[in-house]
């Protein structure tokens, strides 16, 4: 059973999730004679175009210069990579760097060098004379298109960004990714990827990708705007760490995905609009939910896995997600001890549907400490009487506004505080006869420490009588704000 909080319904459909995807998997055909030369087609007008709904236009989506190759011809065989450089007039060389891992492959650097056989370990690495290119786009920088081929298998890893180390930033000069239609390959981008914009999968040739792009570090993908992944194309996995790109979101179906992390999976500040994950798989608990949308101020509404969720953690699992209007949790959650940071700063929440099993098989009880603090348009209520809870955190920071209600166990141990106080309930909107039946199911702990709940601000308060108040403080409970 689902316990549904609520103010008013959402008046209009969230945007829809209209990204980029990419998925973790290879695709090599058998090795073929090396060639000795292959002829390039000379930079052509490119014809691709790639419609951004207004509403996600920033940043700037990204678009081809009109005097690349088109990058859309790439055979249903070949990775075609678009180098670019980016480091002015004074620098001699541009360097790229490309590896599929495990396997073996042909690349034609694009420059005029050997186009020979390498193998998937180590990575290559390749430096482009920059005054010996003639190919000069509409923004002055020069290009050369690098062609991956005659791979071993049709699915696999396509690695780019693999040279420095971990403790400097190096510059690595490709721009532009596009796999053809006969390709698997999901995409991994290393440290030195800081000049890649766009990923692309033609389609054409429908086919699973085993992940989404993924990327190692924050640095790495800091200016990429675009990935392309057509409908004909599976995702199998989605990864997490998603909170420093600057894609506005997935264009991928998130039915029946699986989770290789969910870790600020939504966290990106510049995801919009409505992410339904109902029919995705529940990730295990090793993975759980925790930090699932954290950070994702854009968000407008959250339907998490419509399953029964095994993990122990909730925690910060929405918390920064300034705009999002309606969160719906798993249909079950009995073995969530935590739920600390949850909703924090969603201040536009109207409605949270909470299954009403929350906690029940947590012995020691549930953590909801910070748990609704700054939740200012919230109106609903809260009902979960059989979830016994170590400290309950609402605090508005606005003066009487928020929670209508709240009934929870009587059983709740209430042994941890926050803010110095068990149970905080601050500037919320229970009014007078609430408050009452509240101090009624308050569990007594006469002969045991004293708790402490903290009503300040809330509407009613002022009207509680000195008999009222005495209902909670025979149970040892000093009560803030009255």
């Amino acid at each position: 059973m689902e316990v549904l909080i609520k103010q008013t319904l959402l008046s209009s459909d969230m945007a829809k999730c209209d990204c980029i995807t990419v998925h973790e998997q290879v695709v090599v055909p058998d090795p073929l004679p090396v060639v000795e030369s292959v002829v390039v087609p000379d930079p052509v007008v490119a014809q691709e175009k790639v419609v951004v709904p207004v509403e996600v236009q920033e940043p700037p989506a990204f678009v081809s210069d009109p005097l690349w190759p088109d990058m859309n011809q790439c055979p249903g065989n070949e990775i075609w990579v678009l180098v670019t450089s980016e480091l002015g007039s004074d620098s001699k060389v541009t360097p790229a760097n490309v590896q599929i891992t495990t396997q073996s492959y042909y690349i034609d650097w694009g420059d005029g060098s050997e186009v020979k056989k390498y193998q998937g370990d180590p990575p290559e690495l390749h430096y482009y004379d920059n005054d010996k290119c003639e190919n000069v786009d509409s923004l002055g920088r020069k290009f050369w298109l690098l062609r991956v081929f005659d791979t071993q298998f049709d699915s696999g890893l396509f690695v780019v960004g693999l040279f420095g180390d971990n403790n400097r930033e190096h510059f690595n000069g490709v721009k532009y990714v596009v796999f053809g239609n006969e390709l698997s390959y999901y995409f991994w981008g290393q440290i030195s990827c800081i000049n890649l914009e766009a990923i692309k999968y033609l389609s054409g040739g429908k086919r699973e990708i085993n992940k989404y792009p993924y990327f190692t570090n924050n640095r790495s993908a800091r200016n990429v705007k675009q990935i392309i992944i057509p409908d004909d194309i599976t995702v199998k996995y989605i990864p997490g760490y998603n909170y420093y790109t600057q894609i506005t979101h997935f264009g991928i179906s998130f039915d029946g995905i699986a989770f290789e992390s969910t870790q600020s999976l939504l966290g990106s500040p510049m995801l919009k609009g409505k992410y339904d994950f109902s029919k995705s798989q529940m990730p295990p608990v090793n993975i759980g939910l925790q930090y699932f949308a954290s950070g994702g101020e854009q968000i407008e509404e959250l339907i998490l896995p419509q399953a029964s969720y095994e993990g122990t953690s909730l925690q910060y699992a929405a918390n920064n997600c300034r705009l999002l209007k309606r969160f719906v949790l798993p249909t079950s959650c009995r073995q969530v001890n935590t739920i600390y940071g949850i909703c924090a700063n969603c201040e536009l929440l109207d409605e949270i549907v909470i299954p009403e099993d929350l906690g029940v098989d947590c012995e020691e009880g549930v953590d909801a400490g910070y748990a609704f603090i700054a939740c200012s348009s919230f109106m609903g209520e809260i009902r979960l009487p059989n979830t016994r809870f170590r400290r309950f955190t609402f605090n508005n920071n606005i003066t009487c506004c928020g929670l209508k209600n709240i009934v929870i166990s009587d059983k709740s141990p209430f042994d941890l505080t926050y803010d110095n106080a068990h149970f905080l309930l601050r500037n919320t909107a229970l009014g007078h006869d609430n408050f009452v039946k509240l101090f009624e199911r308050l569990p007594d702990f006469t002969g045991d420490t004293q708790r402490v709940i903290n009503l300040t601000g809330s509407i009613g308060v002022e009207e509680l009588t000195e008999a009222e108040i005495k209902i909670a403080t025979d149970k040892n409970w000093q009560v803030i704000g009255v």
